[in-house]
């Protein structure tokens, strides 16, 4: 994969994460409140990322929320950096588990077809996470108060 492509998706999944972090805790109305809620809300992102489950084995109620995990896109934009159009990337590794086809490694992941497959939109999409997040936070900064009087 493209080394380049590998530092811009580790700083965008990096800042996204930082200002996540950021949001959370402007909204929190205490430390102890942002150290659970963050770490929970990270850890679900990991979940329906698709490393863990794979997007085909999501359930069907919870199949939107992983759109909404910015691991996901972090996850697509390094797998297909990695295997998209590599010789790597066409090797059968795997099995589907109802055809018992051969399936390449994006295959596997449901990557080889659609949005994820789209490596400028999984980044245009962490992009704009960091934006999003970034708002968030500004507005809880601006309009959260937890000071009793």
């Amino acid at each position: 994969g493209n080394f380049l492509l590998f530092v811009v998706t580790y700083f965008l999944t990096s800042m996204v994460g930082i200002v996540l972090a950021y949001a959370v805790a402007a909204v929190s109305p205490n430390m102890e409140a942002a150290n659970a809620l963050l770490p929970t809300y990270v850890t679900t992102c990991m979940y329906f990322g698709g490393l863990f489950l794979v997007f085909d084995k999501i359930p069907a109620g919870w199949y939107w929320y992983s759109w909404t995990s910015f691991l996901r896109y972090s996850w697509g934009a390094l797998m297909l950096n990695q295997f998209k159009d590599q010789a790597t990337g066409t090797a059968q590794v795997f099995f589907d588990d109802e055809t018992r086809q051969p399936q390449n490694i994006l295959e596997f992941y449901g990557m080889e077809e659609g949005f994820m497959n789209d490596l400028p939109a999984c980044l245009a999409v962490l992009a704009a996470l960091c934006l999003i997040f970034g708002a968030f936070g500004a507005l809880g900064v601006t309009f959260v108060s937890h000071v009793k009087r």
